[in-house]
């Protein structure tokens, strides 16, 4: 059914009026609004659910928050008039939603794990990962300096970001702190760096490493949410490999710049399938399931 009016909740409650710098849920939400053949409408709040067809959350653990938040979810949930989909971005969220999966019409989560966790509650439930501006996907030129970058929020414990310091390497940051909008941050950042280097403990869906990918920088991760899906493992490490073993996989790009570049255009060829569009038409598919189960 073409048309449809959807109603895409990003983060319940949350109208940025405090000019805090957009973050995933909002990306997503913007490129839902421009890729998608249904008429989609963004809000932070459930008060109009009534007055769409289809209502889409992007973070079911979000709607939870409190005791009103279960409460209210739980009557949308017992008494919905439409389809309603939500999303599970991480452990926390699947710990916080399980009760409530088997309840909606169908389900998105950040990576092939949670996936296979949520199919257990609801058969219903789809890998749906963040996605890049299709124009992003470019030559890297690197600096002429061996620069290795780092993005997201420091604060979190799980990013292991300290371990940058003992590489040896200058590092450039871009955190909400240190915040570049998201359409400069080909120019302003990937660009900018040799490397990116990513030591997350765990992840749903890692959001930087797809956008490293598509602007072809070559990537050091662990092997965390989707980034088996596009970086080869031979650049991936765990939290127990020796610093000097890390420091030897970075000289290996910093000395071998045509290795460096082929590394590159391989994660870059990777992330082809996670430009918005296609992400977005998989969205679309999955409105499609939850309309095809009501028949």
């Amino acid at each position: 059914m073409e048309n449809l009016k959807v109603l895409f909740i990003p983060n319940l409650g949350d109208n940025r009026t405090n000019k805090q710098p957009a973050w995933g849920a909002e990306f997503f939400a913007e490129a839902f609004r421009k890729h998608s053949k249904h008429y989609v409408t963004v809000e932070t709040s459930t008060d109009n659910v009534k007055d769409y067809d289809v209502i889409w959350v992007h973070n079911i653990a979000n709607l939870l928050k409190g005791v009103r938040g279960r409460l209210g979810t739980a009557m949308m949930l017992t008494m919905k008039q439409n389809i309603i989909i939500g999303g599970v971005r991480g452990e926390i969220g699947f710990d916080a939603a399980r009760h409530y999966l088997s309840k909606f019409d169908a389900l998105h989560t950040s990576n092939y794990k949670l996936t296979q966790h949520c199919k257990q509650y609801n058969l219903g439930s789809f890998t749906l990962s963040s996605g890049v501006p299709k124009e992003w996907y470019q030559p890297h030129t690197p600096p002429k300096e061996f620069i290795i970058g780092w993005a997201g929020d420091p604060k979190k414990n799980m990013k292991n970001v300290d371990l940058l310091d003992k590489l040896g390497y200058p590092v450039k940051l871009a955190t909400k702190e240190n915040y570049i909008p998201n359409h400069e941050m080909p120019k302003h950042f990937y660009n900018k760096i040799s490397c990116l280097v990513h030591p997350s403990s765990h992840e749903g869906s890692c959001r930087v490493i797809t956008e490293a990918a598509a602007c072809a920088v070559p990537i050091l991760c662990t092997d965390v949410g989707h980034n088996h899906k596009i970086v080869s493992q031979d650049w991936m490490f765990d939290q127990t490999l020796p610093v000097y073993k890390i420091k030897r996989m970075l000289s290996q790009l910093r000395f071998t710049p045509d290795l460096a570049r082929k590394v590159g255009l391989d994660n870059q060829e990777n992330a082809r399938k996670f430009s918005w569009p296609m992400v977005i038409e998989k969205a679309d598919k999955i409105i499609q399931y939850a309309l095809d189960g009501l028949k």
